[in-house]
Order: C-alpha cells, then sequence, then structure tokens
C-alpha cells in the first residue's frame, strides 16, 4: 500500500511515477499531447486518441447486431438498448445466478436479492443499490424536482408522462395515428397541428 512518489505542488501520493506526471498536470497545466490535424492539444493521451478519431474518422466500437460503428464505447451500450427491445434479447446477466436481464439497472437490482448483498435504499422510492455512491447520485433526482429517470440515457424529467414522451425518441414509437392517412405521431399537439392540414380548421381565432 506504499505510494513512495509524491507531488511537489500538493503533497498527493502515487504508487507509479506515471501515476505522478499525469497528476501534475492538473497543477502546471502543461498539454504536451498535440493533435497533428489541428490546434489542439491535451494533458492525457488517451483524450487525444479519443480526438483524433474526429479526424480519422475510425470507429472502433461496432454492434454486433448491424454493423454499425461508433467512435465511444458510450455511444455504442445506448445504439445497443434498441436492438435489445427489437429482439428481446436480455444482455445483462447475473454473476451470481443464470438470470438474464434488460438493463445493467435491473440487473443490480436482482443482485440485491441474493443473500450478503448490501443494499442503501432510497428514502424517497423503493430503490436500492450496492454502492452509497449510487443511491447519492439517485437522490438527486428527488432532492432536484425531476424523479423520473430515462433507462436509456442520463435525462430525468419532473412529470411521469414527460417521460413517456422522451422514451419515444429512443424506441421509434409514435402511438397516435390520423384517422385521414394514417401519418403517425409522437404527441397529440403534433397530430392536432397535422389534422388541420386535412380538416382546414384553424382550432386559434381572434378574441377581438
Amino acid at each position: 500500500g506504499e505510494n513512495p512518489y509524491s507531488c511537489e505542488f500538493c503533497k498527493k501520493k502515487f504508487k507509479v511515477t506515471s501515476e505522478l506526471k499525469k497528476h501534475l498536470v492538473t497543477h502546471t497545466g502543461k498539454k504536451p499531447y498535440s493533435c497533428v490535424f489541428c490546434e489542439k492539444s491535451f494533458s492525457r493521451n488517451e483524450t487525444l486518441i479519443k480526438h483524433l478519431r474526429i479526424h480519422t474518422k475510425e470507429k472502433p466500437y461496432s454492434c454486433e447486431y448491424c454493423g454499425m460503428g461508433f467512435n465511444k464505447n458510450r455511444s455504442l451500450k445506448t445504439h445497443l438498448k434498441i436492438h435489445i427491445i427489437q429482439t428481446g434479447e436480455k444482455p445483462y446477466s447475473c454473476v451470481l445466478c443464470e438470470k438474464k436481464f434488460n438493463s445493467n439497472t435491473e440487473r443490480k437490482r436482482h443482485l440485491m436479492t441474493h443473500p450478503g448483498q448490501k443494499s442503501y435504499a432510497c428514502e424517497f422510492c423503493e430503490k436500492k443499490f450496492i454502492k452509497i455512491s449510487s443511491l447519492k447520485r439517485h437522490l438527486k433526482l428527488h432532492t432536484s424536482g425531476k424523479p423520473y429517470s430515462c433507462s436509456f440515457c442520463e435525462k430525468s424529467f419532473s412529470q411521469n408522462g414527460t417521460l413517456k414522451v422522451h422514451l419515444m425518441i429512443h424506441t421509434g414509437e409514435n402511438p397516435y395515428s390520423c384517422e385521414f392517412c394514417k401519418k403517425k405521431f409522437k404527441v397529440t399537439s403534433e397530430l392536432k397541428k397535422h389534422l388541420v392540414t386535412h380538416t382546414g380548421k384553424k382550432p386559434y381565432s381572434c378574441v377581438f
């Protein structure tokens, strides 16, 4: 547990010199890793590699279902959720039993049903978390007045109805259809606007 390399500015200690060098940049502001395509420079080599993909169009993360490529692993994970809905596959497996789940959140919730699993419960709803940090992050949804969170991205909403409309962006669902041409819409307000093209009615009249 010894950390022999210490920072000359804040006395923070590190196991290896490479970690110390990375940390020193936070004090010196130096950005030794420069892009060969533009004038940008970065403090970490890993950040430079990610940036270079903008220029090279490299997409190292590919979807196993459709072959679509992505330059970020996070983007691939978001995309995969679309296929999970379509195929019905459950890619997240429990490490303690053979059960499978649609999302990592469901898997974590299930893990706590096994004996010996520590759980931190939310005082506002019935959700439980393995890590205290996860609970703290979740609590912000309640205290910020936006308790309804999207399972596909990090957005949260104050009303469940708003969340349902937002989810359609990810699922591609359009539940409201036009009785004249069968065109579909995500929300009723869009359908009402469209109906005017058929009926010619203008619902908003001047009171003067």
